[in-house]
């Protein structure tokens, strides 16, 4: 596991270990107060932003952080400037508002898997 760490996060660059709660019918709960609603903390919502990147070889790179996490820095320069908030997910498991996930999809990834991007 890659982990970068700085003084105000911990951000980790390996896939969600997390089952996410989800929406029926959906990935994402559009409004956090419908996972409060299902009996979860808020601690137990993450927010989950999409970001595309530049590099020819990376398809997308998918965060998650807290319910409230819309200040991604690397200790230099916020990260979603182009970012797409995708909603909100539950897990089982509390975070502690310091820890971020970052997921990085290849495209050899999704060639690996018979698909190609596109």
């Amino acid at each position: 596991m890659n982990k970068q760490e700085d003084k105000f996060y911990r951000i980790i660059k390996d896939y969600f270990p997390y089952e996410p709660i989800t929406s029926t019918g959906s990935n994402y709960f559009s409004d956090y107060h419908n996972l409060l609603d299902l009996g979860l903390k808020l601690r137990q919502i993450w927010s989950v932003w999409e970001e595309e990147e530049c590099n020819p070889y990376v398809l997308k790179v998918i965060r998650y952080g807290p319910a409230f996490s819309n200040t991604w820095t690397n200790g230099k320069d916020f990260w979603l400037q182009n970012g797409i908030f995708l909603g909100y997910i539950g897990t089982r498991e509390f975070h502690n508002n310091e820890t971020f996930y970052e997921e990085t999809f290849h495209n050899s990834d999704i060639m690996a898997q018979g698909e190609l991007p596109g």
